[in-house]
């Protein structure tokens, strides 16, 4: 399942309503999330397995960053409905979220697990692992 966002611009639509901010703050238009189910050995494109429009909101005037990030509802919150969307897969089926830094996100990594679903992500932050130990015999 592969996972991107797309950037609608109707710029040029000065009569449309309903548009946000997108690109260099003087586009207009609105965002489209994608899920793309593709089979990852033949690159066999199956379809569309979904898609949610949503519109950028303005940061209010004076907020801060620590502000922003308490907020009850996040853009980046698409990431997770989205998997929340497509739900649980049967047990025979390997599943794998695919996203790039927008999904880079521990909700995102734990919407994956409680729908036994693994993920690969471009990450955005530099994260220490540990490694797993083996049990020595």
């Amino acid at each position: 399942m592969v996972q991107d966002t797309t950037d609608l611009d109707f710029t040029h639509r000065q009569k449309m309503e309903g548009l946000g901010q997108i690109g260099n703050q003087k586009g207009r238009g609105l965002f489209l999330q994608t899920v793309l189910a593709v089979v990852p050995h033949t690159r066999e494109v199956l379809g569309c397995a979904m898609q949610e429009p949503f519109v950028r909101t303005p940061i209010p005037e004076g907020e801060t960053r620590s502000q922003r990030h308490q907020r009850k509802e996040r853009e980046t919150d698409v990431w997770m409905r989205m998997v929340s969307r497509l739900g649980p897969f049967p047990a025979e089926m390997i599943v794998v979220h695919v996203g790039d830094r927008g999904a880079d996100l521990f909700p995102f990594f734990l919407e994956c697990q409680a729908n036994h679903t693994a993920f690969l992500v471009r990450v955005f932050e530099n994260r220490r692992v540990e490694p797993e130990v083996e049990p020595q015999q």
